[in-house]
């Protein structure tokens, strides 16, 4: 009688045991996947400003490259209405 009790006790205290290992386990769990989800959001931030960076600088060397374009496209129009321009091999009128 006295084993069945102690053997009784034993299985619950292993019962209880297990099922806070489980419980800690799940805690645990949970925690650790709430910072990957902090840290997998801290990244993608990152990353986000990383990129704005970039197309920042791209649209800067785009806008100065265009506005030089425009700039060497209405000098030279300028001078060919302007007659200033050489007129070779009859490209820009009599």
């Amino acid at each position: 009688m006295l084993d069945r009790k102690q053997l009784l006790e034993l299985q619950t205290k292993r019962e209880d045991d297990w099922q806070r290992f489980q419980e800690q386990m799940a805690a645990d769990d949970k925690k650790w996947r709430e910072q990957q989800e902090k840290d997998a959001e801290a990244r993608h931030k990152e990353q986000l400003q990383e990129m704005r960076g970039i197309h920042n600088q791209e649209m800067k060397i785009m806008g100065g490259i265009v506005t030089a374009v425009i700039f060497i496209i209405t000098i030279i129009g300028s001078s060919i209405q302007a007659g200033w321009f050489p007129r070779w091999f009859g490209l820009f009128g009599n």
